[in-house]
């Protein structure tokens, strides 16, 4: 006798398709002469038994009487188990992780530099709250459909994204915060400026930043707006517990606040200044080069300021309330991963990213997707219901927009 899960669907393909629906407890929803028993792909509670086939019920659905969640008849069910929306927490803790260099990870003082390095983390940890348990990630037609039939966001080159001034913006106020204290500092401070503050990193072909945009509004005005209105735009709601994060994969939120953004810099800035000045004992440039302490304090700046340039957007973007994927780029382990779309004539590099934390699931950690303000959203939603059972997708669900059509 084989026991067998049946696939998960949501409620609206559900009901797209025919639902049964049985009541009553003491339950076994249908049973025949066969040898399979089958059960709920959810709660895991038996449905079915005694079936070799579910085919007589073609194209069909069925309610489980324990936990209520749709199964589909017909189908393959998924490896493991998909994450459902009434699965998804309201909030999720951040996790900033910055890897530690070897230039800075390796010398007699290291330790020093790890303590300060996890205290300017909790600094920024403080700032970034928390994460909703959604992320909503707004596209048009051709991208959802993209996202779906190759299971990937595509992630593109933060120094090509469509506001060009945000890494200026980032730049420029990191370098105004030294400006400020360069008369009070040492000359060796000073140099520790000019070589912790290069932002070449976004320009050399060999690194690089790939981000992609999410927010927690999933019926936000100004997107459908984005998206030319009459339902072209749709919001894709992804697990955030379920994306997968580590080292060079991170979520941050946008920091729009001018009083946050030099708190954190300045903070960083004087902490570093000061555990500097410990070490140097007085040394002059030379010397401090020679002992690699100079060296290894550069690079300990340029990695956390870092951060910022992709964290920091001016306060004007405030109602995207962005919360960002950002990916660090290495050439020799993803150069076969890049591809290349157009716009405005320039060759814009893009990479496509799975996200999904769960090994055995190809898919997307999908939950819902919210179609546009439109004339006809039951026929959105059907033509949607066909296109995420035909990728799989069977139990994401389908939100309508509660936005007025005219926009």
């Amino acid at each position: 006798m084989g026991n067998f899960p049946l696939t998960i669907i949501s409620d609206q393909i559900a009901k797209s398709r025919g639902l049964l629906i049985f009541h009553g407890k003491g339950y076994i929803v249908m049973t025949g002469g066969g040898n399979h028993n089958y059960y709920c792909g959810y709660c895991t509670e038996t449905i079915i038994t005694k079936f070799n086939s579910l085919g007589v019920i073609t194209g069909g659905a069925i309610q489980c009487p324990k936990c209520g969640t749709p199964n589909d008849l017909s189908i393959r069910p998924h490896k493991t188990k998909p994450q459902l929306m009434k699965d998804m927490t309201a909030e999720v803790s951040p996790k900033i992780m910055i890897v530690a260099s070897p230039l800075w990870s390796s010398q007699s003082f290291s330790g020093n530099l790890n303590i300060l390095s996890s205290e300017l983390i909790d600094a920024f940890v403080d700032e970034q709250q928390s994460f909703p348990g959604i992320l909503q990630h707004y596209t048009s037609y051709q991208g959802m459909a993209g996202i779906i039939s190759t299971n990937s966001l595509w992630l593109t080159d933060i120094s090509y994204m469509n506001d060009t001034s945000e890494l200026n913006y980032g730049k420029e106020l990191i370098q105004k915060c030294f400006d400020e204290k360069s008369n009070d500092v040492s000359d060796a401070t000073r140099e520790l400026f000019r070589r912790g503050f290069t932002s070449g990193d976004t320009l050399d072909p060999r690194f690089g930043y790939y981000a992609t945009s999410f927010c927690s509004n999933s019926d936000l005005l100004s997107q459908w707006r984005a998206y030319g209105g009459g339902g072209n735009g749709y919001a894709l709601g992804f697990s955030t517990n379920s994306i997968k994060l580590d080292q060079d994969c991170q979520l941050r939120k946008v920091i729009y606040d001018v009083e946050t953004q030099k708190r954190l810099v300045d903070h960083t800035i004087d902490a570093t200044i000061s555990l500097f000045e410990t070490e140097r004992g007085g040394m002059l440039i030379d010397e401090l080069d020679e002992k690699q302490i100079l060296p290894a304090f550069a690079a300990f700046l340029h990695d956390h300021l870092l951060e910022y340039l992709f964290t920091f957007k001016h306060p004007a973007f405030i109602e995207e309330n962005e919360i960002r994927l950002i990916y660090k780029f290495n050439k020799d382990r993803d150069l076969k991963n890049i591809k290349f779309r157009s716009y405005n004539s320039v060759p814009v590099p893009y990479m496509p990213l799975n996200l999904q934390s769960e090994k055995l699931l190809a898919i997307l950690p999908l939950v819902s997707i919210t179609h546009g303000p439109t004339l006809h959203p039951d026929l959105t939603k059907k033509s949607l219901s066909l296109m995420l059972e035909q990728n799989n997708y069977s139990h994401v669900e389908l939100i309508g927009s509660a936005t007025p059509l005219r926009l």
